[in-house]
Parts: C-alpha cells; structure tokens; sequence
C-alpha cells in the first residue's frame, strides 16, 4: 500500500491513502502487542488533514479521543 500512496499523482490522494496506511500498520501492531506503535500509528491517521473521506480516519480518531480504551474483549 505504501507504494501507492507514493505513486498517487494528486496530494489529497496521496493523504487519504497515507491515514488508511497508517491505520492498517496501526492495527498490525495492535495484533502483535506493540502499543506505542498501535497508538503512534492512530495518532498520524486521526491528525490527516485529507482523512475524512477514509473510514479509518473516523475509526482513529475515536480511539486516540477516548484514550485508547482497552479491548472490550480478552483474546484467546
């Protein structure tokens, strides 16, 4: 995905492109118990000044604006 968003040819593209980049890498390290950077990843896609139009924008930002609640259940 990252080549895309390099290779977008117009600037907001390539900004909504980068905060749904952001998102997945966020989430891959979520999955692989990194924290940091889980919340640094939703940080960079909820401040995308191009994000709106993403679902991944609305979904960062309700993260990174209730603090990062925990899991609202455990893993197996």
């Amino acid at each position: 995905m990252q080549n895309a968003v390099e290779q977008a040819a117009v600037d907001a593209l390539r900004e909504r492109w980068q905060c749904a980049a952001d998102f997945h890498v966020a989430v891959g390290a979520g999955r692989m118990d990194d924290p940091a950077s889980f919340q640094e990843g939703m940080r960079r896609c909820a401040a995308s000044s191009r994000g709106e139009l993403e679902w991944e924008f609305h979904l960062a930002r309700w993260e990174v604006e209730r603090g990062f609640p925990q899991p609202a259940f455990e893993t197996a």
